[in-house]
């Protein structure tokens, strides 16, 4: 029997893990994992943070320093005498009722006769002179422009000319204040003739209104009828000098207290040249200080000087602004009406606000806006186009163009679904 050959056992060698095709792997499936994840969100989120711009309604709010003009008696006596008053500074009086007693005790003693210093009221007087300068000026303006084919300055030129000549209308024209009234300032005297010695007289109230005792010296001039004739760019020097006339004692034909209309008055407000369409839109207003809350109607809007003043009719009490020329307060626009979009849709790209319209080709396209108002949450803007100083007539958003939400997150260019 032969012998079976022995077989040779192979030595059989280990491989080494080959760490780096391992880590090439981990990085392309990480890789992976993050491209698709980016993919996924610009697929599912970024579609859904569009929105088509749409009409809306929203509460603008802007601070003022604003004129308050309302009517006033002062009331003045011939009479002569001590004086003992029956109501407070700041009552509400009604006529017939018993305000003060004069009486004539023989007293020598003279008082001084109230006097108000009215040095400024010049300086408030409305240049008529200005406004046919500055109408002259527009229309040459106008026609420079149109020589010149510079056709993006047209729209302020004409809108600042309409509204000169508005001004000139109502100057030349019947005050629409003096409607159904003869003036919102009068003076009346009460207490005719002489007091014999010994002899005392009641004084009534000639009219309904809160009384106050201090004058300043512009009763007869801050009024509702002279509202077209102020100039309101020196009108903020005014520092009223207030006289009381509360005293132990009165001479003859001195002023013996004032009565303001608590029912109407009217404030002022110093607006930009711009936002005049804005306060001619607007019905109603809502006025508010820290004390009190107010609501009004928009009653005029007339250019003055390089800028415009909106008269806004208060038709509640007055009792809290019966004594001051200026009120600090916050005007809220009630439903003002334009263009509604997200705050967060607004963006600053070198140094002008836009947003980022979505294209047809889904590709994002920066426009420049114009903010009329806004709150914490949404903004009304401009439609269609409006005028910039420096870059003249701009393109903007129109109705039922989409934008994106969220616009930080985005650059011009980018591409969503």
């Amino acid at each position: 029997m032969q012998a079976q050959p022995i077989k040779s056992k192979k030595r059989i060698k280990k491989r080494r893990p080959k760490y780096g095709r391992i880590a090439f792997s981990l990085i392309l499936v990480v890789l992976m994992i993050y491209f698709m994840v980016r993919l996924g969100i610009d697929l599912f989120v970024k579609q859904h943070d569009t929105m088509v711009v749409d009409y809306g309604t929203l509460d603008i709010k802007a601070d003022y320093h604003a004129l308050i003009l309302r009517n006033e008696i002062v009331i003045n006596t011939q009479l002569k005498g001590s004086v003992s008053y029956f109501a407070d500074e700041g009552d509400l009086v009604m006529k017939g009722e018993p305000l003060a007693e004069i009486f004539n005790d023989g007293s020598t003693e003279k008082t001084e006769n109230t006097t108000e210093d009215t040095s400024l009221i010049s300086n408030i007087e409305y240049d008529y002179t200005v406004i046919e300068y500055d109408i002259m000026t527009l229309k040459d303006k106008i026609l420079f422009a149109l020589q010149h084919h510079d056709y993006l300055t047209l729209p302020d030129l004409k809108r600042d000319l309409i509204l000169k000549l508005e001004m000139r209308e109502k100057l030349e024209g019947e005050n629409k204040f003096l409607a159904n009234r003869i003036s919102s300032y009068s003076e009346q005297t009460i207490g005719e003739g002489h007091l014999s010695l010994g002899e005392k007289r009641t004084l009534y109230s000639p009219a309904d209104g809160i009384l106050t005792y201090q004058l300043d010296g512009y009763e007869d001039y801050l009024t509702i009828d002279n509202i077209y004739n102020l100039n309101y760019d020196e009108i903020d020097e005014i520092v009223p000098n207030q006289v009381m006339l509360q005293k132990a004692s009165i001479q003859n034909d001195s002023p013996l207290f004032k009565l303001v209309d608590q029912s109407t008055y009217y404030i002022l407000l110093r607006i930009d040249m711009k936002d005049v369409e804005t306060y001619k839109q607007i019905q109603t207003v809502n006025i508010t200080t820290p004390d009190m809350q107010m609501n009004g109607e928009v009653y005029d809007v007339f250019s003055n000087g390089d800028g415009a003043m909106a008269v806004i009719r208060l038709n509640e009490n007055g009792s809290e602004v019966y004594d001051k020329r200026w009120l600090d307060c916050t005007v809220i626009n009630e439903n003002f009406k334009g263009l509604k979009i997200p705050v967060d849709a607004i963006v600053t790209l070198d140094e002008t606000i836009g947003v980022y319209r979505v294209l047809e080709d889904r590709r994002l396209k920066f426009l420049p806006i114009k903010v009329l108002g806004y709150d914490d949450v949404h903004a009304i803007v401009q439609a269609d186009q409006f005028y910039d100083e420096e870059k003249g007539v701009l393109r903007t958003l129109s109705v039922s163009q989409e934008i994106v939400r969220d616009a930080l997150r985005y650059k011009e260019g980018d591409l969503v679904e």
